[in-house]
Parts: C-alpha cells; structure tokens; sequence
C-alpha cells in the first residue's frame, strides 16, 4: 500500500511539470471567473433604448422600470428623450427604440375605445424575427395597464347598473381579484416531478459547464499522448504486457481526476453548481467515463503523430455535436458518443448519472475488443 501511495505521487509530481497540464488546469479557474464576470455587465442579444415623451408621466415611467430591472436576454436602457432614442439606433449602438407617449394612461384609454391607432412609437434599424419577438416583451408590459382600460371600458358600455360607481371603485375590485398561480412552470425532466423550478443560470454562465467538459476531455487526451511517449521510451517496460492496460487507465485517471476536482471547486466557488451530492457524483463518474474515452481513443489512434491529430479535431467536433453551446436533440445519438454530452445533462436530467456507468462499460468492452484484436494481429504476422 505504502509502495501505490508513493507510485501515486511520484506520478502527481510529473504532470505538475507538464506545461500543457498547468496550462488547462489555470484555464479553469480562470473561464469560470472571466465568464462570471462577463455575466455581471450589462448584456442581452439585443439592444433596445426606451424614452418617455414626458419625464413627469408615471406610467410610462413604471412600463420602462419594469422592463429594464427583469432579467432578460434583451438588454433595456433608459434614454433622456426620443432624440437620443433615435440618434442611437441611427448610430448603431442599439437595435430598436421604442417611445412612450406624453400621457400613456390616456393614450390606452382612446386605444381601447379606437384600436385602430396605436400609441407606442418603435424605431428601428431593420425589420428581423428576433426584433418581432422583443416587441411581445412590450406588449406583456402594457397588459397590466391595458387591462384595467379594457375592464373599465367593458363595464361602462355593458353594465349600466354599475353607473353609480367611480372609476376608482370599479378598480378596487379588479386590484382585489388576486391570482398567485403561474400559467407555465419551467423546469427540467427531474425537478417538474418533484415540483422544482429546475436549475437556472445566466445565459452567459450556461456554457460554462459544458467548456469545462470539454477541458476535462482535452486533458485526458493530452494525458494518453503522455503515456505514448512513456511507452515508447520504456518507461513502463518493466509491467508485464497483460497489466500495463491497469497502468494506463492509472496514468490517464490521475490527470483526469486533478482536473476534476478543480472543475468541482471552480463550479462551486462561482456559485454555478448545483448540489453536493449531484455534483460529486456526476464529475466521478465524468471522470471515468474521459479515461475509458481516451483509452479507447488510444487503441483506435495508436500511432502518437495520428492522435496529435486528430485531438483538435475531435475538440471542435465535441464542441460542436454536444449541448455546450446548443443542444441539437435531433442528433441525439450522435451526442452520446462523447463524455461532455453525459456531464452536461447530468445536471438537469439526473438520469444521465446512470447513464455513465454504462457509457464506461461500452468504452472498456470496445477497448478490450480492439486491444484483443491487436494483439492476434501481432501473433499471425510472427
């Protein structure tokens, strides 16, 4: 035991002289904090400026705190008059203004009474399909003000007994109508069967998972090209041929877990993890699920110039096909093929935990096979 545990350092303290290696391991840390801080600044896929026709008109003025202080990926800044506002799209520096007239209450009275003119101006530099889903962000904002018009409106013409009462009475009984429940609840597979809202982040801080997986992946490949050159330099030529597959899968998981743990204390230090619990077993098994990859990998691409390669290669097309940035589900079995698809999902379906056990067992069995075959091939040429 005391021999492993010595075997285990003197291991440790060779990759931490590996260039390569301190580079990914100070990547982490480093993505996870410039990603974070990205997410802290103003920024949205598009820029819409809002401008009150009148400073001193409270409506418009709640519509625009509304719009600017909830959380959306379209980016909502303030403007001190519609001058501004349309000096800006014309510069280019935003994708739309819109403007609020001087009176918005009485403007959605006389919209109500004659929808035929409408009351908000929109400036805009061209017309695009996500412009035409920003403008539904404006109409949800008005509903609350438009409904009391309409409800107003609808008691006046239809309900004569209701006469004697003021505008403010009728109100009274509209604001007292309370309802708590949400029409859609959003959430993952796992967590709208418990009744959760799922796991939510910043749209920024989303792909951080997923380039982290990528990282992991990277290192355990960089960890095989290692073990090559060992080999060919007999470094290991003292196991025995049968064990030094146990040797490998040693190499390559001690690298692969050093990384690990600094994906899981960088996640958590950032506060984009989820549960321990969650979060421990998905990176173990994530862990493992890299080495059996990359020993498969190494078996498939057994020449050390061929995987240098193909490594790059293999990077873009995992960046690519898994759900780091985008999730194609159509391509789902493709997806599978690669560890990152597993350890992103993971976090929203936890199926995916019981997933990777397999995915190891399919690698290892695939590794064997080909190692077998290697192996006869050798014997018939002799």
């Amino acid at each position: 035991m005391k021999q492993l545990f010595k075997w285990f350092l003197m291991l440790n303290k060779r990759l931490y002289k590996k260039v390569a290696f301190l580079v990914i391991l100070v990547m982490i840390p480093v993505s996870v904090f410039a990603f974070g801080k990205f997410a802290e600044e103003d920024s949205g896929f598009l820029h819409i400026v809002l401008a009150q026709t009148d400073e001193s008109d409270s409506t418009s003025e709640a519509v625009i705190n509304d719009l600017i202080t909830e959380e959306s990926i379209i980016l909502f800044t303030k403007v001190s008059g519609p001058d501004e506002a349309v000096e800006t799209v014309k510069s280019g520096k935003a994708d739309e203004a819109w403007i609020f007239p001087s009176d918005l209450s009485g403007s959605i009275s006389q919209y109500v009474e004659n929808s035929e003119k409408g009351f908000i101006t929109i400036i805009t530099r061209e017309q695009n399909t996500l412009l035409t889903f920003a403008r539904e962000k404006l109409t949800s904002s008005l509903y609350e003000y438009s409904a009391k018009a309409y409800y107003i409106n609808f008691a006046r013409t239809n309900v004569p007994e209701l006469d004697l009462l003021s505008d403010d009475e009728l109100l009274e009984y509209f604001d007292n109508v309370s309802i708590s429940e949400e029409f859609f609840v959003y959430g993952s597979p796992d967590s709208v069967k418990t009744g959760g809202n799922g796991a939510t982040s910043d749209y920024l801080t989303t792909p951080i998972r997923g380039l982290l997986s990528i990282l992991v992946v990277m290192c355990g490949m960089a960890a095989a090209m290692y073990y090559m050159q060992d080999e060919k330099s007999g470094l290991f030529a003292w196991v025995s041929e049968s064990k030094q597959i146990y040797v490998e899968f040693a190499c390559l998981g001690i690298a692969v877990f050093n990384v690990a743990v600094v994906v899981m204390i960088s996640l958590f230090v950032s506060g984009l993890a989820s549960t321990f619990i969650i979060e421990f077993a998905s990176i173990v098994l994530y862990a493992v699920c890299c080495v059996s990859f990359c020993l498969l990998l190494r078996q498939i691409f057994g020449n050390i110039k061929l995987f240098g390669v193909m490594m790059p290669l293999l990077t873009v097309v995992m960046i690519v096909l898994c759900p780091v940035f985008f999730d194609f589900r159509i391509i789902l079995g493709l997806q599978l093929m690669f560890p990152p698809t597993y350890y992103v999902n993971s976090l929203y379906d936890h199926n995916y935990i019981l997933y990777m056990p397999i995915y190891v067992f399919l690698c290892l069995a695939l590794c064997a096979l080909l190692r077998t075959a290697k192996e006869l091939i050798k014997k018939r040429r002799r």
